[in-house]
């Protein structure tokens, strides 16, 4: 078996069918080259036994039932039954593009050690959108334009759409950690990427990832979101203080203040009227966003930038407030 393609389910009797269906799309001569792990989260919308049907029409399927333990849980889970040479990931209400096997088997036969793929941004209205690495790289994992695009763009953060080799995987036991509900699968990516030597960055695009901003905007939960910043700050402060790796800690440091003014604006945008201020100078606060913000190298800021800067430096909630509300009424 060359890859094996893991697929966390939870509540999604809606896009499941869909979803395998685009997996399963095999051309006749990779027929026994994948196979598709449904793992069932503990769902109670019958999306296990929907997996279970599938499952009985299709060679290639099988499913893990588990009770409810969380995303992370689920693709441990699924790594833990896989057989294939490669893993890879995909949620249950994305869509593979059935045409791309070919090029996913053939770089899965080179033998790389990580090999991720651009994609589509699947919109609510059906639009797409391209999202493709600065660059293309296909060589050492040393190369510094890998690196940049893991620690300074948010290309790499997501597993899905990526081959990891199970083997590196298991030799040293990399997994998703519990208890992190946003960033798991950054923090499984960076820790496997400690161990390759090769990669390859292709912008062909080989998934559909649907984009739900409703969604997350009715789920937005702030002291969530501030405890896996924190979680993802400590880990990435510690990943560059390597020496191998240290040279690219002003990269890093610069993306995740870019993800905390993320959550910033999410903020404003989800919670109204004198809640909406109250959260705000809570996270402005916090010890977490007081650190990024003393680490961020502001000669490399722009001038708008600088701004955003200065007003979460001296916690300016007023201020605050009124500027991300107006940039996230011009952006709509």
């Amino acid at each position: 078996m060359l890859i094996s393609v893991i697929v966390p389910v939870y509540q999604a009797a809606a896009t499941l069918e869909e979803s395998v269906d685009s997996l399963t799309a095999l051309p006749g001569e990779y027929a026994g080259s994948v196979e598709v792990i449904l793992v069932d989260d503990g769902s109670t919308d019958g999306s296990g036994e929907l997996s279970e049907r599938i499952a009985a029409r299709s060679e290639c399927v099988k499913v893990i039932h588990q009770e409810n333990k969380g995303v992370a849980q689920a693709r441990n889970a699924g790594m833990a039954q896989a057989v294939g040479k490669y893993l890879m990931f995909m949620d249950a209400d994305d869509r593979f593009i059935s045409d791309q096997w070919k090029t996913v088997i053939t770089s899965a036969e080179k033998g790389t050690d990580f090999v991720a793929f651009s994609y589509y941004s699947l919109f609510t209205d059906g639009k797409l959108a391209e999202e493709p690495f600065p660059e293309e790289v296909d060589g050492s994992a040393d190369d510094s334009r890998f690196m940049e695009t893991l620690l300074g763009t948010p290309l790499l953060h997501t597993c899905w759409g990526k081959l990891f080799r199970a083997d590196i995987v298991r030799q040293h036991k990399v997994s998703f950690p519990s208890g992190v509900a946003v960033g798991e699968d950054y923090i499984f990516v960076m820790e496997y990427c400690k161990y390759i030597s090769t990669v390859r960055l292709s912008n062909i695009p080989v998934l559909q990832y649907l984009q739900n901003p409703a969604g997350a905007m009715r789920t937005f939960h702030l002291k969530k979101r501030m405890d896996c910043l924190a979680i993802l700050w400590r880990y990435c402060t510690e990943y560059t203080a390597d020496p191998a790796r240290s040279k690219y800690s002003e990269t890093m440091c610069l993306y995740q203040f870019f993800s905390m003014l993320t959550i910033i604006r999410s903020l404003v945008s989800s919670v109204r009227g004198g809640e909406r201020r109250r959260l705000t100078g809570e996270l402005l606060r916090t010890p977490v966003v007081k650190d990024i913000v003393a680490h961020v190298p502001t000669d490399k800021l722009s001038f708008y930038r600088r701004f955003e800067y200065t007003i979460v430096k001296h916690q300016m909630t007023l201020l605050t407030v009124g500027y991300f509300s107006i940039k996230q009424s011009l952006m709509k």
